[in-house]
């Protein structure tokens, strides 16, 4: 009865509720539904031109943080807000603002800009 396993069929191994795809002689085996899968062609991408893109940098809350960066981070992004920020934070917490005056004051009028930052005169003014 050895020549009886022989006989069988891949359909006898199989369940009936299986069955097994058939492959093209021309598509890869390792590939097979996948490609069909992957056939995103047809989608047609959004248009991104008028996005903008979010800023990853919180703004500083209080006026010491904003000491520290304009005086020491090399972040474009920090510097950034913190410049955009401070005028605010001034108005706000005037307190603090009287106790630093005079080194903000020094910091404010040799501000280099690190980067481009729109409106960089205006907002350095604004602080001071």
């Amino acid at each position: 009865d050895g020549d009886s396993t022989s006989n069988l069929t891949s359909s006898m191994l199989l369940p009936s509720s299986v069955t097994p795809p058939d492959l093209d002689a021309s598509e890869d085996p390792e590939k097979g539904v996948d490609s069909e899968l992957d056939s995103d062609d047809d989608l047609v991408p959004y248009d991104m031109s008028q996005d903008k893109e979010l800023k990853k940098t919180r703004a500083p809350t209080y006026i010491r943080d904003c000491f520290e960066i304009l005086t020491g981070s090399e972040d474009a992004e920090k510097y950034e807000a913190a410049l955009g920020v401070l005028e605010t934070l001034i108005r706000r917490d005037s307190a603090t603002a009287q106790e630093m005056s005079v080194e903000l004051a020094k910091v404010l009028l040799h501000l280099e800009e690190k980067s481009y930052i729109e409106g960089f005169v205006g907002l350095r003014q604004g602080a001071l």
